[in-house]
């Protein structure tokens, strides 16, 4: 572990230097559908092996035989016997499961998906659900149910709250039977919203809004995959709510412009539990719009993009980051492995990655007054300070004595911060000392 380690990251920030704070920007990184086709090789995806519908002897088919099946094969799916105490490594033990069982009306229930899963939701009696299952026969079964309109009763499956929602997981096993016995009736689930609206269904669920595009931030790329995302603030005259765009859809808007979103999807930020949305794979749509003729809400942006130089540096520290889903970890002496406490995710301490981040005192030089405030740093925007100054060294090279040199090397920077968290989003010049 490096000296310079510490574990006190800064309290109103997140633990890596990708994460922006004002939209939940590892939220589609983290959740159960790309943690499901991104696995590495040899792991499994969020449920185990539920991916496979069938096992190498050709069987399918639930594991839930009063006696343990010995067999040298591995069956995918849950286990759920009681006799058996022997289950699948990867495979979530019946103890997982948050809820026995899930009862209420299918709605919106997808075409597969990547040849692997299909997405439905599930409308309680208080709440609406996002289910995902990762075996592609079991949807002739949903539909059929789905279409008679009555009620219905899950069985095996998994809670998932890495996104903040309650996503139910589930793999070949799971057991859907109409079910009579309930007191509410199926309600119309409708897609298309203003944002008023939005902020009050469901994380998960796909709907579509009509907005004008407020404000575009700047597009960055994130993560351990190099993903490239884009926030911009869209409005409509019922309120503001933050947009993130992904890959493809990045610069696809202007800001002024009003845009009807098709198919995006409902998130709730990690950190500030905000509501926010976000494009959807190759499901979305982006189509021009008519311009509101009702009075919009003025924008007041937390973002502002300043010419600063850097006076003095409070902080420079580096921290492990988990190698699966990047937040910070913490070190354990007395263990050979250390463990996410986000995923979950076991890795040794050398293969965990590291990371720097440093907390700097600036003077506004855009400003006639005297203005000094201090702003965090993290790797990706100390990268983009040097980058015009000085060669970056290879990754995980950087050193606290290294990366002080380099913050004093350089002098007028422009920026732009979250005047809320003052964490940098981007650094858009920076100009050396001669």
């Amino acid at each position: 572990m490096d000296n310079n380690s510490d574990s006190e990251m800064p309290e109103n920030i997140t633990n890596t230097d990708d994460t922006h704070k004002d939209s939940d920007v590892y939220n589609e990184l983290l959740e159960v559908i790309s943690q499901f086709d991104n696995s590495p090789l040899g792991e499994t995806g969020p449920i185990g092996n539920a991916e496979s519908d069938n096992s190498q002897t050709g069987q399918s088919g639930p594991i839930g035989n009063a006696v343990c099946d010995e067999s040298p094969v591995v069956q995918p799916g849950f286990i759920d016997n009681a006799e058996c105490d022997k289950s699948p490594i990867g495979q979530p033990s019946p103890s997982t499961f948050a809820e026995p069982e899930a009862i209420g009306y299918l709605h919106n229930i997808s075409p597969i998906k990547k040849g692997k899963y299909f997405e439905f939701q599930l409308q309680e009696k208080t709440k609406t659900v996002r289910g995902v299952c990762f075996s592609p026969p079991k949807r002739k079964r949903f539909t059929e149910l789905g279409e008679k309109d009555s009620p219905v009763k899950i069985k095996k499956y998994r809670v998932d709250s890495t996104s903040n929602s309650e996503d139910l997981l589930m793999g070949y096993d799971v057991m859907i039977d109409a079910y009579n016995d309930v007191d509410f009736q199926k309600q119309q689930l409708p897609s298309t919203m203003n944002v008023s609206n939005a902020k009050l269904v469901c994380p998960g669920q796909i709907i579509t809004i009509t907005a004008k595009v407020a404000h575009v931030h700047p597009s960055k790329r994130v993560g351990v995959k190099n993903l490239l995302m884009q926030n911009v603030v869209i409005v409509d005259p019922s309120g503001t709510i933050l947009l993130t765009l992904w890959e493809n859809y990045v610069h696809q808007v202007k800001q002024g412009n009003t845009y009807t979103f098709t198919n995006i999807r409902v998130r709730k930020d990690k950190v500030t539990s905000e509501i926010v949305v976000n494009t959807v794979e190759s499901d979305t749509k982006i189509e021009s719009g008519p311009p509101f003729q009702e009075a919009l809400p003025i924008i007041v942006l937390d973002s502002e993009t300043v010419d600063v130089e850097i006076i003095g540096i409070e902080k420079v520290q580096s921290y492990l980051a988990c190698r699966k889903c990047t937040k910070k970890i913490q070190h354990t002496d007395n263990r050979r492995f250390i463990e996410c406490s986000h995923c979950h995710f076991k890795q040794k301490e050398a293969a965990a990655a590291k990371h720097w981040f440093a907390q700097v005192l600036v003077e506004n030089k855009s400003s006639t007054e005297t203005n000094r405030f201090s702003v965090t740093l993290f790797e990706s925007s100390i990268k983009q300070i040097v980058q015009a100054n000085s060669e970056i060294p290879e990754d995980n090279k950087f050193t606290k004595e290294l990366i002080e040199d380099l913050l004093f090397d350089t002098s007028v920077i422009s920026i732009t911060y979250n005047k809320r968290t003052h964490i940098v989003e981007n650094v858009i010049s920076a100009q050396s000392v001669l």
